[in-house]
């Protein structure tokens, strides 16, 4: 997996402790982890430490927020984890403004990666 965090250092020391917060919760969040469209156990971001899994809402804005250039694969295997196939049809799992939030999501990783 590849995981790319930019070190930050500033003269605000509130600053520097939220960004290494902040970095710290991306990184505790990747599991490996299979459901859904995603075949086979891959890094994937969970929706916290209470949690096992992705949630569809949370998985858009931490792509929106940058994880998608933090780490192109967790994002990509993040999106196909919640997508749910039922009799050949595929779907966003969640709610309906869910679908809506991954679409965002799934724009914002297409952005940067083909």
């Amino acid at each position: 997996m590849n995981l790319n965090i930019p070190y930050m250092e500033t003269d605000n020391k509130l600053l520097n402790d939220a960004y290494r917060i902040a970095a710290g919760d991306i990184v505790g969040n990747i599991v490996y982890y299979q459901n859904g469209l995603l075949t086979e156990e891959k890094p994937c971001m969970i929706a916290g430490l209470d949690y096992n899994t992705p949630w569809t809402r949370d998985t858009a804005i931490n792509i929106w927020n940058a994880l998608s250039i933090l780490s192109p694969e967790v994002s990509k295997n993040t999106l196909l984890a919640v997508l749910e196939e039922e009799e050949g049809n595929i779907y966003i799992g969640g709610q309906y403004w869910d679908s809506i939030i991954w679409m965002i999501g799934a724009r914002e990783y297409c952005r940067f990666h083909k």
